[in-house]
């Protein structure tokens, strides 16, 4: 039996085991001699008669005398149509008819495949009404309004690609929102992004939630008159604490915002952003912006982020912490950026509260008065793990101990500190000053600022799980990431890009 694959067209899935609804047809047999005939169907099977769906199934069939195998829907085979084993991969429950043919007459079988969909709402802002029920993609609503109003009890929601102009306000319920280019949706067509425009306010807002909420695959738009792209407040889970709100693989564009927020964490909140990218204020004449603001007892793990602190004119910061919760910032790329005026502070990671973890990331501030990898701005903000970072650029500052300490520190006197202040263990953080060596960094001309590779010493990322392999007695074992370094064919973002996955990069795009 040959095996076949057919290529993703739409409405191609695999089948069951089925009866068939065959006929046959022949000319004169005396036309074509004594021995010729028509085709015959043996049997035309599928593996499988109900798929989740997403999932593949084979579809097998066997006959004989046929120079031609018509599938519909599907292809139309030549080269050894009598014994075919194909993949296919239906979008809707899908009735299979198979004729096989030759020049004599033709025989025919059918084959159904019904697709189970994965239990919530499906919004497609193109094809969907609002009258439909929307718990299947043929049966999609249009807005995402009526879906969130459909959820009053929490639930899911699968976005098709396109604008949603919406603000979304996430209370109380469970709720979950996948893309269309997230894997689990699998909707036809998913090459852009589904994204969360609205014309006023924050676009996304998450608030007093004891249940888990999901964000993946989105990319989220703030307008000119929001504080920030995503609010998260008073969320927590009795569970795994850095699950409460988790958001994944996901553009976060506070660019606009007057508020010149990407995203906030606040009130005891606890969150988990793994391979997005966050932006900053970009709008001109912002005093202050922030990439990730985490405030009040909030705790935060942030792994395989890209994130922009974006531009201001007083004050910006990739990170901003403000919280005596646990935070733990471990394989990102981070950065800030102020106007060249005097008095102007930009830090890739500013700490004003708190003691987070930080290992693993590429902090580099490309502008400003004063460009600070890590600044301390407390008496008690020393970081309980500073371990393993890359400080890029000429004249930026590695560590900006807060008055009282060494201030600012150089290469060696960071590594010294971190060794008497952190019970002996640390990884050396590494300051390359000027051009950054291109055999570290994956596609750094085109923007993407992602290690190739661990550096040397150890694993760098403070928030993997097995830390304490890596550091005993570490406080952070059983660590919360689902991502690390891994071979170089890893995709974390999801988003397929490069073309070739050889250079499938290890950490979030650039904006």
């Amino acid at each position: 039996m040959r095996d076949a694959h057919l290529p993703l067209l739409g409405l191609l899935g695999w089948g069951a085991l089925a009866s068939l609804a065959g006929c046959s047809s022949t000319t004169d047999p005396e036309e074509n001699g004594p021995t010729a005939s028509a085709p015959s169907i043996e049997f035309f099977v599928t593996d499988d008669a109900s798929i989740q769906h997403g999932d593949w199934t084979r579809l097998r069939w066997k006959g004989s005398g046929a120079s031609v195998a018509k599938l519909d829907p599907g292809p139309r085979i030549t080269d050894s149509p009598n014994d075919i084993s194909l993949s296919v991969r239906p979008h809707e429950p899908t009735t299979y008819t198979l004729v096989l043919q030759n020049e004599i007459g033709d025989d025919s079988a059918t084959v159904h495949v019904d697709v189970r969909y994965l239990e919530g709402i499906y919004v497609d802002s193109q094809n969907g009404n609002d009258s439909r029920s929307g718990r299947s993609p043929t049966e999609s609503i249009a807005t995402l309004d009526a879906a969130m109003a459909k959820l009053s009890t929490g639930g899911t929601v699968f976005l098709t690609t396109g604008d949603y102009p919406t603000n979304v306000s996430i209370v109380t319920h469970a709720t979950h929102i996948y893309g269309g280019r997230s894997p689990v949706t699998f909707l036809e067509d998913a090459d852009q992004d589904s994204r969360i425009v609205p014309l006023s306010g924050n676009p996304i807002v998450v608030r007093d939630q004891t249940a888990p909420v999901v964000l993946r695959r989105l990319e989220i738009i703030a307008p000119t008159d929001a504080e920030v792209a995503v609010d998260v407040r008073n969320t927590r889970t009795a569970g795994d604490e850095f699950r409460a709100f988790w958001i994944r693989s996901c553009k976060v564009d506070g660019g606009a915002a007057s508020g010149g927020t990407g995203i906030r964490v606040a009130d005891g909140s606890t969150a988990f952003l793994d391979g997005c990218r966050i932006r900053g204020g970009r709008t001109p004449g912002l005093t202050q912006t922030t990439g990730i603001h985490v405030q009040d007892t909030s705790n935060l793990l942030v792994t395989n982020c890209f994130v922009d602190g974006g531009t201001a004119l007083q004050t910006s910061s990739g990170v901003l912490v403000e919280t005596t919760g646990d935070v733990r910032i471990g394989l990102n790329t981070i950065s800030a950026k102020t106007t060249p005026v005097v008095g102007s502070s930009a830090a890739a990671i500013r700490i004003r509260t708190g003691r987070p973890a930080i290992g693993g990331n590429i902090l580099f501030c490309p502008d400003g008065s004063s460009r600070i990898g890590v600044k301390e701005e407390c008496d008690d903000c020393d970081p309980t793990r500073l371990e393993a970072n890359l400080f890029t650029v000429l004249g930026v500052t590695l560590y900006d101990d807060y008055p009282g300490g060494p201030d600012p520190m150089n290469e060696d006197e960071l590594n010294d500190y971190a060794l008497t202040t952190q019970g002996g263990v640390s990884l050396v953080n590494v300051h390359f000053p000027g051009a950054i060596p291109r055999n570290l960094f994956s596609d750094h001309l085109n923007g993407d600022f992602h290690l190739k590779s661990p550096l040397p010493g150890g694993d760098p990322n403070p928030a993997i799980d097995g830390v304490e392999a890596h550091h005993p007695g570490s406080p952070y074992t059983g660590g919360h990431a689902s991502s690390v370094y891994g071979s170089v064919r890893d995709d974390i973002d999801e988003d397929g890009r490069p073309t070739f996955e050889e250079l499938f990069d290890l950490g979030a795009d650039e904006l």
